[in-house]
């Protein structure tokens, strides 16, 4: 075999799963005469309604304060104090990382070895299953219920000695639901292995298992930046569990893995906690208008939601409906099949002229 046969051999083998994001649809608008800045991207799950006045005025004293010249020094152990304070949590149980799917990394790393493979729901978000099958470890998908509900006597039937690592998104991406507490206790309670709970969107559900972490020694909790707090673009997530394992997720980290400008700019949002909880608050509000008007159209299923978007299901062609969101510049995000039952949209709540705009096209479209 040549080195160049050895090399394009070798490179087919580099990723086994791929994550595709959510598409710019500019390129696939057919003489609709949009262009980026007409459209509405409602197809991400980011935090359209935290005010971006606030978030110029942080970025403006960053960029005035810290030197990019030099690498990160102090400002990660002041977000860490920072973090401890606001969530009443121990600073020498928190890890930061550039976005949460370097935890997620890091998890597998850590604690999967040999033939050992991870277990989750399905569907679910799509990193947990990508990351640990590119690292070359089974991975178990569990199907939820039909309405999207999860059994968790199911779920633990299909673990065996070799499932040491479980991910449980709550509340869940895509369906938008957060399994009943005592669902979730039960697995905590008989799984044996490490259980990763990614709370990315609990700042709008019911509850949080971060309290569970001081009884549970195997918990891990995962939190992010990009949702609530509105720093999608900034890339900080961050994790919460007992001192041995965060010893072992700081141990597995790159040096320098999340840049100066994050760690401050994040540690400058949580000086107002105010308007955060205001943002939630809003959120949740709009959503739910949201939901109200979507269940009203004709035609349409809206799923009850604990996030900040709306997973549905129309009776027209999915296909028709989002390619016809599109060319009226509105980005949402399509599913092609989930529990073999179809195709599936999913929205994110934006702003109230976007919701409104989003609910009179899609009933527009529905009608048609």
């Amino acid at each position: 075999m040549s080195v160049a046969e050895w090399i394009r051999r070798r490179l087919k083998e580099v990723a086994r799963e791929e994550y595709v994001p959510s598409e710019d649809a500019v390129p696939t608008i057919p003489n609709g005469g949009l262009n980026r800045n007409d459209l509405v991207r409602l197809n991400a799950n980011e935090n359209l309604l935290f005010p971006p006045s606030l978030l110029s005025i942080v970025l403006r004293e960053v960029a005035d304060e810290v030197d990019v010249r030099t690498y990160p020094r102090l400002e990660e152990e002041h977000l860490i104090e920072a973090l401890a304070d606001y969530l009443n949590f121990p600073s020498t149980q928190i890890v930061v990382s550039n976005g949460s799917d370097p935890l997620i990394e890091s998890c597998i790393k850590a604690f999967l070895k040999g033939n050992e493979e991870a277990i989750s729901i399905s569907p679910t978000f799509a990193m947990y299953k990508i990351i640990t099958k590119n690292h070359g470890f089974d991975y178990v998908d569990v199907p939820l219920n039909e309405d999207f509900s999860l059994n968790a006597d199911v779920f633990l039937s299909k673990v065996n000695a070799n499932t040491v690592l479980c991910f449980l998104n709550s509340p869940n991406n895509p369906t938008g639901n957060q399994f009943p507490l005592a669902d979730v206790k039960k697995i905590i309670e008989a799984f044996k292995g490490f259980i990763v709970i990614d709370e990315a969107y609990v700042d709008f559900a019911p509850y949080s298992v971060l309290d569970l972490i001081e009884k549970y020694e195997n918990l891990i909790v995962l939190r992010t930046f990009s949702k609530a707090f509105g720093l999608a673009g900034l890339r900080i997530g961050y994790s919460l569990s007992n001192s041995e394992v965060t010893n072992a997720l700081k141990r597995i980290q790159l040096p320098f893995n999340v840049n100066k400008v994050s760690l401050v700019v994040a540690r400058k949002i949580l000086e107002h906690r105010e308007v955060i909880s205001d943002v939630v608050t809003l959120v949740k509000s709009e959503r739910n208008k949201l939901f109200r008007r979507m269940d009203q159209i004709t035609g349409v299923t809206a799923y009850n939601s604990d996030t900040n978007f709306i997973l549905f299901k129309t009776e027209k062609d999915p296909e028709i409906i989002y390619h016809g969101l599109q060319k009226k510049g509105l980005l949402i995000r399509r599913f092609k099949s989930i529990l073999e039952k179809g195709e599936f949209l999913r929205i994110t709540v934006g702003l109230p002229e976007m919701n409104k705009n989003f609910t009179d096209s899609l009933k527009e479209l529905c009608e048609e």
